[in-house]
C-alpha cells in the first residue's frame, strides 16, 4: 500500500512538472507571434490538483501597452457531482482572456465542476455572471461591464473576458500545443475569428448551456 501511494504522489509531481513546461511551452509560442508576456502572480489552486498562472500582455497588431490579461490554468482532477457533461472526469488545460480594465480571471477562480460549471465561491448572482458563449467553445463573463471602460465590450472577443478549455490529453507535444491554445486564442484576439472558426478541427470541449 505505502509503495501505491509513493507511486501515485510521484507521477502527480511529474505531471506538475509536465504542466509547468506546457505553461512555458505556451509562454514562448505567444512571445514568438509579438505578444510581450510578464508573468504576473500564479493561481491558487488546490496544492497539485489545480494549478495555474496570470500574465498581463500587450501586441503590436493591437497596438496598446498591457492591452489584456490571459491567464493558463491545469484543471487535473474535480469531484464528481450530478451531471453527464463528456468531460467531467477530464484532466483539461484553460485559457482565460479579460481586457485590462476588468478583472478577468484574477478574482475568479478558473476551477470546472464535473457538470461542465466553474466553481465559484460568490454568490449565486456573482455565478450567474459567466456563461457558455452560443458556440458553447466559451465560458463569458456576462456582468455588469465597469465604470468608463477604455475599450466598451463589443462583439470583437479583445473586448470582452472568457475562457476555453481543452482536453490535456490532446496537447501530446509541443505542435499540438501551440495548434490546440495559440492558435485559436491568437485567431480570437487579434484577427477577430468567431469561436466556431477558430475551432474547428480543434479539441476544445463544448460546454453545456
Amino acid at each position: 500500500m505505502s509503495k501505491t501511494l509513493f507511486s501515485a504522489y510521484d507521477l502527480t509531481l511529474k505531471v506538475k512538472d509536465e504542466g509547468e513546461y506546457l505553461m512555458k511551452t505556451l509562454e514562448s509560442a505567444f512571445i514568438a507571434r509579438d505578444f510581450e508576456m510578464h508573468f504576473e502572480q500564479p493561481i491558487n489552486g488546490d496544492e497539485d490538483v489545480n494549478f495555474g498562472g496570470h500574465y498581463s500582455m500587450k501586441s503590436k497588431a493591437l497596438g496598446r501597452r498591457h492591452y489584456a490579461n490571459i491567464a493558463f490554468f491545469l484543471d487535473l482532477h474535480r469531484e464528481v457531482c450530478n451531471g453527464d457533461w463528456e468531460h467531467g472526469k477530464s484532466s483539461l488545460f484553460s485559457f482565460g482572456f479579460s481586457p485590462v480594465y476588468e478583472e478577468g480571471w484574477f478574482d475568479c477562480g478558473m476551477r470546472l465542476s464535473s457538470n461542465g460549471q466553474l466553481t465559484l465561491e460568490g454568490t449565486e448572482e456573482e455565478s450567474s455572471h459567466y456563461k457558455a458563449d452560443s458556440s458553447g467553445y466559451l465560458i463569458e463573463f456576462v456582468g455588469p461591464e465597469v465604470a468608463r471602460p477604455k475599450v466598451p465590450r463589443t462583439k470583437h472577443l479583445n473586448t470582452r473576458t472568457w475562457m476555453f478549455s481543452v482536453p490535456l490529453e490532446a496537447l501530446h507535444n509541443r505542435e499540438a500545443a501551440i495548434s490546440e491554445i495559440v492558435d485559436p486564442a491568437v485567431a480570437m484576439i487579434i484577427d477577430g475569428k468567431l469561436p466556431k472558426v477558430a475551432f474547428k478541427d480543434r479539441s476544445a470541449v463544448i460546454f453545456p448551456s
